[in-house]
């Protein structure tokens, strides 16, 4: 279960519109925190689904804390609200956080390495002059020219990637509140998405995340080498990644925001 946060919702709002790797990262230890600040990260402002309308107007990072609005005078300008998050208050915020969450957060952050990693290429659209002008060359010299394909199916695995690190940021930041809802083996982690197919089984029920703060009930029907199968009760079935799947049962707690579907 989520514990109590530590901020309150307009300091949570804040780290959420910062998002991305860079809040994972803040999430996950210290020196994501001290990153953070030394690089001054700044933003004007956007609007982020269900947050409040003052998010627009920006933050700037340094100096141990985050600050709403980015601008740094009122000078000229009407008067807005103000939000701030120390540094000491999101390394605390950090500490809290249940250790299956941290996990979690990790392993988004291994699989972005992994993918980058795994696809080290160059895409310069000329391969046949790369490797006689780099011959011998230790860096670029053997450098791999992918197909279209493969650019498209790794630009396609980057996304789903994505979308994971927000379920998980959301999740984090008290955006989905998720509890065990039954005290069996089955629902141990019930609401909390899966890492691998081993955590899988036939029959199993499961929740599949289908968007931003939407899930839907359904049942293992098959597992693939990388997907699982779930079969839903309106006839429906797909296929689904191990991180777009919570197993357990329905019902789940929720927010205001986080709509299940039968």
């Amino acid at each position: 279960m989520m514990a109590r946060p530590t901020l309150t919702e307009d300091q949570r709002w804040l780290l959420r519109s910062i998002g991305g790797w860079a809040m994972r990262d803040c999430l996950i230890g210290p020196e994501g925190v001290q990153d953070l600040m030394s690089r001054c990260s700044s933003s004007t402002g956007s609007r982020i689904d269900g947050g409040p309308e003052w998010l627009v107007n920006g933050y700037t990072c340094g100096r141990g804390k985050i600050v709403c609005p980015w601008w740094t005078t009122d000078i000229g300008r009407p008067p807005v609200k103000t939000v701030t998050v120390t540094t000491a208050q999101l390394n605390r915020y950090a500490r809290s956080l249940p250790q299956d969450v941290t996990d979690e957060l990790r392993a988004v952050r291994r699989a972005f390495n992994a993918e980058n990693i795994r696809r080290d290429w160059c895409r310069c659209g000329r391969e046949a002059e790369c490797h006689s002008r780099n011959e011998g060359d230790p860096i670029y010299g053997a450098k791999y020219h992918p197909t279209d394909q493969e650019v498209d199916t790794h630009y396609r695995e980057l996304r789903r990637i994505q979308d994971w690190q927000d379920r998980v940021l959301d999740r984090a930041l008290g955006f989905i509140v998720v509890e065990d809802d039954l005290d069996t083996p089955e629902n141990e982690r019930a609401g909390h998405c899966a890492t691998s197919l081993d955590e899988f089984s036939i029959g199993q029920h499961v929740k599949v995340v289908l968007g931003p703060g939407t899930v839907k009930s359904g049942v293992v029907a098959d597992i693939t080498l990388n997907h699982v199968k779930v079969q839903f009760g309106d006839g429906a079935s797909g296929l689904y990644r191990p991180y777009e799947v919570m197993p357990g049962l329905l019902p789940i707690g929720q927010l205001e925001l986080f709509t299940v579907t039968s």
